[in-house]
């Protein structure tokens, strides 16, 4: 679907607040990919023989749903914001839910982000190294994979954040500095140095990122 405008949205965001349940639909559908992307990055593998990111996806709407009265009186936040945190909630209600005797064990808690848990170095790695033009041969892609995946593992939380919400959710500097509690140039700092850790990983030949 087309991307409204700034004034089409808060025109579908008005109608949706009046209980038009179509203006509705459509806000919901205009991000669905971000929310999945989002989702599918911090679910989970214990939690994935059980449910998938759609099921989550599912269940988040209905919440959003349920609750749009709340951000449409106060729409202190764009309205992805508003719906991605309710995505957050519901996924680390699933996960308390389906994991609640590992969450007991503080070796194997999930780490928590801003409402959010945090992205995987699995998912990110496989995703940027799969999007990558340059990597052909098996035993390179495997290669290549194993030093991306430690290279993210050694980071720190924050700056494994900053690669999943700016390349994955596609969320600009200062959304990314919102939702981690940073400045903007912190954001800007993180972001640079985590590229280059990644092009350090890839290879000079790499036209990934």
């Amino acid at each position: 679907m087309k991307d409204p405008g700034e004034d089409e949205l808060q025109s579908l965001t008005e109608s949706a607040a009046r209980g038009d349940e179509s203006a509705l639909a459509q806000i919901l559908e205009l991000h669905r990919d971000r929310l999945y992307r989002m989702i599918d990055m911090r679910l989970d593998p214990r939690v994935r023989s059980r449910l998938d990111p759609s099921d989550v996806l599912q269940e988040a709407f209905v919440d959003a749903r349920r609750r749009f009265s709340e951000y449409a009186n106060d729409q202190k936040f764009s309205v992805y914001f508003w719906l991605r945190n309710v995505a957050s909630n519901r996924l680390n209600k699933i996960h308390r839910h389906h994991l609640d005797a590992q969450l007991r064990d503080a070796k194997r808690e999930i780490s928590m982000n801003a409402g959010a848990a945090g992205a995987s170095s699995v998912y990110l790695a496989t995703q940027l190294v799969d999007s990558s033009t340059s990597i052909g041969r098996r035993l390179v892609r495997a290669e290549v994979l194993s030093r991306v995946k430690l290279a993210l593992d050694q980071m720190a939380e924050k700056d494994r954040e900053v690669i999943a919400l700016r390349h994955f959710e596609e969320l600009s500097t200062e959304e990314t500095a919102e939702i981690l509690g940073l400045t903007r140039s912190g954001v800007l700092k993180r972001y640079t140095r985590v590229l280059r850790k990644l092009r350090e990983a890839f290879g000079s030949d790499s036209e990934v990122l």
